[in-house]
């Protein structure tokens, strides 16, 4: 009898596994990219997010495992951290590649942000409203590309991603 509880057991583990869209870990939610998720430039990266509003660190993973599928890159998602109000630590590791648009607009208590070298893009309005963010560091050797279309160059778009930040 217990074998075969077990059995069932590992029978159900292994389909929800299978059919595992997302996984969360330590606050952050990572998805699967889908036909309508997937992002543009990185079609097979998972997408991060915030699982609520009101969580004050964020340790965004490079590398995520959901279901059976293992993801090298992580882009963080449109509005994913948005209004995240009481977000006071961000950290980005090696293997994301790409903040969207608005990813953490108006986390009121964000003070500073480093960008792994893995960072290739970095969308407008990326920190937009975040009143107290005083320090921005990029790790890479080779400058990322600010902004989400084609014609992006970093003149042109890094006042958009840091429009109302405190100078």
């Amino acid at each position: 009898m217990k074998r075969l509880l077990f059995s069932l057991v590992a029978v159900l583990f292994a389909i929800t596994a299978i059919g595992q869209n997302s996984v969360t870990i330590d606050g952050v939610v990572y998805s699967k990219p889908t036909t309508n998720t997937a992002d543009y430039h990185f079609p097979d990266a998972a997408l991060a997010s915030a699982s609520n509003t009101s969580i004050t660190s964020a340790n965004i993973l490079g590398s995520v495992t959901i279901g059976n599928t293992e993801y090298t890159q992580v882009v963080v998602a449109q509005h994913g951290f948005n209004n995240c109000k009481q977000l006071e630590t961000l950290t980005l590791n090696e293997g994301v590649v790409k903040t969207n648009t608005s990813s953490f607009a108006n986390c009121d208590k964000l003070d500073s942000v480093t960008f792994p070298a893995s960072i290739q893009r970095i969308c407008a309005n990326g920190f937009y409203g975040c009143d107290k963010l005083r320090s921005v560091t990029f790790l890479g050797y080779e400058a990322p590309i600010f902004g989400c279309n084609e014609y992006s160059t970093p003149a042109a778009q890094i006042q958009l991603l840091f429009d109302a930040c405190p100078a």
